[in-house]
């Protein structure tokens, strides 16, 4: 039987400073989103959507499509609209974030020696953020997103 190892990504296998990622998370999105509102909006629009999100009980749907119905139609908008900006902020802006974390060394320890026992890997983090940004931070970790 081969054993599967479930790893948290915040605070197990990185070091986040919630209490400086969050606020510069939000500002950069907000800047990024300016032309829908002010960056109050925008994070209260977040914060709502991500409400919706952790209050889903229908498993038919994907977190990211109750993000969607959620935080895009009370601005105008849709995903699709903003689907360059938001590429382009997780591209060249979400990548400046990573200063307000730390690498954990015992981490990437920890991964070898599960890889060595032949150990199946898997983050099991909140699915709060988009792929692109926990593959990005999974990388600051000092770790390969293709190891999970």
């Amino acid at each position: 039987m081969t054993l599967t190892v479930l790893f948290d990504l915040d605070d197990t296998l990185l070091k986040t400073h919630m209490g400086s990622f969050l606020p510069a998370y939000f500002r950069g999105l907000g800047q990024t989103l300016a032309h829908l509102g002010s960056q109050d909006k925008i994070k209260g629009q977040i914060t709502h959507a991500v409400g919706r999100m952790a209050a889903n009980q229908d498993p038919s749907k994907y977190l990211r499509e109750i993000f969607a119905d959620n935080f895009y139609p009370p601005l105008g908008t849709t995903e699709k609209e903003c689907q360059p900006a938001l590429e382009k902020f997780y591209s060249e802006e979400y990548p400046k974030l990573q200063s307000l974390v730390t690498q954990k060394p015992e981490a990437a320890s920890l991964v070898r020696w599960c890889q060595s026992q032949k150990m199946k890997m898997t983050i099991t983090t909140n699915p709060l953020f988009p792929e692109t940004a926990t593959r990005q931070r999974i990388e600051w970790a000092g770790l390969d997103p293709q190891d999970f």
